[in-house]
């Protein structure tokens, strides 16, 4: 057996004394220009929405694959995802709200409402509320024209 504790703290005070890396990661990545979700393009195609499984939304012609989406656990929060993709339709076109906006709307709404709010007032015992990252991961994964405007 040959311990090699001492030579990995070498290694690693000598990467710490480069400033190579950190000054890199200060560095300014510019402007970043926000984008505005169009409520009509998130129409679904052919009008149907499926929750295939945990991963997998059939929305209209486009299949959302979700598995990148680690922190979704449950169909149940599959669901909600789906249902709240539908409430972008609700933005109107001259609408100039960022995905940031919409999203923090989105969870006010369900903050105050609940996830009834996703359902019209209705009861559905099948959803479970997902958190905003993974929302807004599936509605940067709906690739379809026209979704988005970029603000100047």
């Amino acid at each position: 057996c040959y311990d090699v504790t001492n030579r990995a703290k070498q290694i690693a005070a000598s990467r710490a004394s480069n400033n190579g890396a950190l000054a890199a990661s200060r560095a300014s990545f510019g402007n970043v220009t926000p984008r505005c979700p169009v409520g009509t393009a998130f129409n679904p195609n052919n009008g149907k929405i499926t929750v295939r499984s945990k991963a997998l939304i059939a929305y209209g012609d486009v299949e959302l694959d979700l598995s990148g989406l680690e922190q979704i656990v449950s169909r149940e929060q599959t669901n909600s995802i789906a249902l709240a993709l539908q409430r972008l339709t609700a933005l109107e076109n001259g609408s100039k709200m960022t995905i940031f906006q919409v999203l923090t709307q989105l969870n006010a709404l369900l903050d105050h409402e609940g996830l009834e709010a996703l359902t019209n007032g209705q009861f559905d015992g099948s959803l479970a509320r997902p958190r905003t990252f993974e929302i807004a991961g599936a509605i940067n994964r709906l690739r379809v024209d026209g979704s988005f405007v970029q603000l100047k």
